[in-house]
Parts: structure tokens; sequence; C-alpha cells
């Protein structure tokens, strides 16, 4: 894909602190983005809906997505994503807590093109959502 200037990423996530973790991540990798908060799924439907409305395209270059959300959870809003076409062909990394094997293999089922574990150390955090960015879309 080349280099992306700035890197639109799309984080839905309930957990304020970790949307936070995702800022300081992006920019102690020194990477150029702009970054999209839904604090809920039903918010980041009406984010991708706002982005069909606009005709912009895609909502973003990358999306990370939490499982465990209120209002709409993260394997729906996945399902809905893939179908949605400001977010079908957008890369998606499922960000979540759980060690679940069915969570993580109904992910990959369901469209996700990475399943990450949430890692408990601030510099694996920064390092695994670095690295993630750079691999994905080969920056």
């Amino acid at each position: 894909m080349g280099q992306i200037t700035p890197v639109r990423i799309l984080m839905v996530e309930d957990n304020a602190p970790d949307a936070y973790l995702m800022r300081t991540a992006l920019e102690a990798a020194k990477i150029d983005f702009e970054l999209t908060h839904a604090k809920d799924g039903a918010l980041a439907l009406a984010i991708l809906d706002s982005a069909s409305v606009k005709s912009s395209g895609t909502v973003a270059d990358l999306i990370f997505l939490d499982l465990n959300m209120p209002k709409i959870d993260g394997l729906a809003l996945l399902t809905a994503m893939r179908r949605h076409p400001a977010s079908a062909a957008v890369p998606i990394a499922v960000l979540s807590s759980s060690l679940s094997h069915d969570d993580m293999a109904r992910a990959m089922e369901l469209g996700a093109n990475r399943y990450i574990v949430k890692p408990i150390e601030l510099n694996e955090f920064i390092t695994l959502i670095a690295n993630t960015v750079k691999e994905m879309l080969s920056l």
C-alpha cells in the first residue's frame, strides 16, 4: 500500500484509558495519524453512515475493534462493518482482553484481519500497536 499520510485510524473502544494508550502508542512510534474514537458500537455505525453519506469512500485506513462493548458487541459490529460500504475493505484488527479461542475463531470467521490480545505492560502495548499498524498498512 505504501506510505499513507496521515494514517486514518478508527478505534472502537469503550475503555477511555485504552483509547489514550492507542494515541500514546502511535505518537511513540512516530506514525503520522488521525485517530477517531468511537466509545461504543452504535457510535461506530453512525461514523460509518456519515462516511457513506459524505461519499468519502472508506471510513479509515485501519480499524481497531474491541469485543466487549455496550450497545452493540464487537462481533455484531464486526459483521455490520464487513457489510458496510465504508468499512467492507478496511483492515480490522480486533484488540481485546479476551483469551477465548471461540472469540478468536469467531472474529476471524466474521472478517477480522488480525486478533490481538491486549497486553498488560505499557511498553508491550506500545510496541504491539506500532508494529500492527506498520505491518497491516505496509508502512
